[in-house]
Parts: C-alpha cells; structure tokens; sequence
C-alpha cells in the first residue's frame, strides 16, 4: 500500500502557502511520489478496493 489508498491532510496552526479553500483549510502543495497510508483493521478492505480501482 505505497501509493494513495486514503489521503487525510492535517493542517495545524501557523499560515501556510497555499490557498484557502471554501472550507477555511490551506492546500498543501502536492508532489508526485509514494506515500504510505495507516488503515485500520475495520477499514482495510475498503482501502485494498479503493486502491485496486486506482
């Protein structure tokens, strides 16, 4: 599961560089790359769909 199975950014305080949203948040400046994702046990099987459809 290297690749994006969820994404959740967090932003915590501080002005970022990015724009605001509708919903208040900065984007963050996304980059190609891996990137792990933690699941948990009751989500795992949603995660593995997610990412076989990717």
């Amino acid at each position: 599961m290297a690749t994006g199975i969820l994404t959740a950014v967090s932003a915590c305080g501080g002005s970022g560089t990015g724009t605001t949203t509708k919903d208040g948040f900065a984007q963050a400046p996304q980059k190609d790359g891996a990137f792990t994702v933690w699941v948990d046990s009751t989500r795992l099987a949603a995660a593995k769909l997610y990412q076989k459809q990717q």
